[in-house]
């Protein structure tokens, strides 16, 4: 049996405002006394931990300065043995922003947590414009949307990095994933327990000297477009995103 965690103000809407508002469900709002399900992201390079702009290294000594590190979580899924609870909204994580609210809190025992790294194929398309300020989902600054045929940026990766292991952080890359083919599942084990008077945090960690694993420093690390390197970077999301 699933058990869907929605906003709770779509529920007592009526079927017309709901007709009129689907595009919108993220917009909604939930009472502020409800208990939430939480995520708090650290990002790293290995077992470093980064700042935006700042060079750090990775487990190797390889230097990398990340600008910019922007992601998009949809259809959050809670497993338990009994009863899956799906969270049916979007989140836009930037490494500027550690903590995100995912919904509202599903009371039961968890043995494992999914998400995918991408927009939801059924709103990929969608104009940004449609929807409202605030929304995960509608325009950003800077720009998480290609246009109406590509859709959204799913992930977008800038920075750069010590390519040549001169010790010096100076090649540029600029890794913009998307496209629904290109959207995958990061699945990852745990067991535990929520209660109905109290919101859970996840603690996560985003490793972006996974994301470069199996990347080819020395060739081109400009990609706006689906290609090797945008795959590779969305096949690493598995591994790069964990908990801590």
């Amino acid at each position: 049996m699933k058990k869907y965690i929605g906003l709770l103000a779509a529920v007592v809407l009526t079927s017309s405002v709901f007709v009129a508002c689907k595009k919108n469900d993220d917009d909604a709002t939930t009472p502020t006394n409800t208990n939430k399900l939480r995520m708090h992201f650290h990002t790293s390079l290995g077992d470093n931990e980064i700042q935006l702009g700042v060079e750090g290294q990775d487990n190797t000594g390889r230097k990398y300065v990340i600008d910019r590190l922007q992601f998009y979580i949809s259809d959050f899924t809670l497993v338990g043995h009994d009863d899956n609870v799906e969270y049916n909204n979007h989140i836009l994580f930037d490494a500027n922003q550690p903590s995100y609210v995912v919904g509202d809190i599903a009371v039961g025992h968890f043995n494992s947590f999914n998400f995918n790294a991408g927009v939801n194929p059924a709103v990929n398309h969608d104009d940004p414009s449609t929807y409202k300020t605030g929304n995960p989902l509608a325009n950003q600054s800077p720009s998480m949307h290609w246009g109406w045929a590509s859709g959204y940026k799913f992930i977008v990766l800038e920075g750069k990095v010590d390519a040549d292991g001169n010790g010096v952080a100076d090649k540029d890359f600029v890794i913009h994933v998307g496209t629904d083919d290109l959207l995958r599942n990061v699945s990852i084990s745990n067991h535990f327990d929520t209660q109905a008077n109290a919101d859970y945090t996840l603690h996560m960690n985003i490793d972006v000297a996974e994301l470069f694993t199996n990347v080819d420093l020395s060739g081109t690390l400009i990609a706006h477009m689906p290609n090797t390197l945008t795959e590779t970077v969305a096949d690493n999301m598995q591994n790069a995103v964990t908990l801590e």
